[in-house]
């Protein structure tokens, strides 16, 4: 074990006028595997 802090993290901030992109397609794994 490595003594170290505990981390904190901040609230998460809703924004409303965010939106997700979709992957591109290079990024997806063949089915085969």
């Amino acid at each position: 074990d490595v003594p170290h802090q505990p981390v904190v993290l901040p609230e998460r901030v809703f924004d409303p006028n965010y939106e997700r992109r979709t992957l591109p397609s290079e990024l997806y794994v063949p089915d085969r595997y």
